[in-house]
């Protein structure tokens, strides 16, 4: 299914492609090659993976083993519990990852944690 996605992306040349995804208890920030083993071959996605908003994560040591694993990753973090913001225009998708201070609280606050944007005509996730 994936390679069917990215052949698409290639064959009608669609640029910013975007994916949200979410439920592993994550925050996951990265690109999307058109191969996955080399690094010079063209990002075809901009992945924003969110994280639950209140189901805690055990897995810290895999998704760190993930990222050493992978170069395309430009976050990933299981430690907090939130949501992501999407703002989005004809010149950039901003995507800012929230955090919940006290999932037990009900007057909790909220912290940001990052932002990334993906530029119209530049390939990739941008920290900022």
């Amino acid at each position: 299914a994936r390679r069917k996605i990215l052949d698409l992306i290639k064959r009608r040349n669609i640029q910013n492609v975007v994916s949200l995804g979410g439920d592993i208890h994550s925050y996951v920030v990265g690109d999307v090659k058109d191969d996955d083993i080399d690094q010079n071959s063209a990002t075809l996605i901009s992945e924003f993976v969110t994280t639950s908003v209140t189901s805690e994560s055990f897995n810290t040591a895999v998704f760190n083993a993930m990222a050493r694993e992978n170069p395309n990753i430009a976050l990933i973090d299981d430690r907090f519990r939130g949501y992501v913001l999407c703002d989005v225009d004809r010149n950039v998708w901003r995507t800012t990852l929230r955090t919940v201070d006290d999932v037990m609280a009900r007057d909790t606050g909220f912290k940001t944690l990052a932002t990334f944007a993906v530029e119209q005509g530049r390939a990739g996730v941008q920290k900022g």
